[in-house]
């Protein structure tokens, strides 16, 4: 994952990063291991690098990745790497894109970042 998020350069790759089901996989893999900091932090950031495309944005909050970012939050207050991660996942996903932000909000993510 962290090779991938240094790849999302352009829309075109993450497009075909997305149809490549990287994006899938990511937060499959966010879900699955959302309590070990390194990988909580390495999806995070990829999934930051990917929301900055606007469709992939959208996507993500299809996939309830809002919701997950809160509990990642939440869950790593102690590792900052991981919260940062976080954090930058929070900001690219919220960004130009109402429907993520109250996804974020109604799971109590302003919560988290206090």
């Amino acid at each position: 994952l962290n090779t991938l998020s240094r790849l999302t350069a352009s829309a075109k790759i993450c497009e075909t990063l997305v149809e490549l089901h990287a994006m899938d996989t990511a937060v499959q893999l966010l879900r699955a291991r959302i309590a070990d900091a390194s990988i909580c932090r390495a999806a995070c950031c990829f999934l930051a690098a990917l929301a900055g495309d606007d469709s992939a944005k959208a996507r993500l909050g299809e996939a309830l990745v809002p919701q997950l970012a809160a509990t990642a939050l939440a869950g790593h207050t102690d590792e900052a790497a991981a919260l940062d991660a976080c954090a930058q996942l929070v900001a690219a996903l919220t960004t130009r894109h109402a429907a993520n932000c109250a996804a974020f909000a109604d799971a109590a993510g302003g919560d988290a970042l206090l």
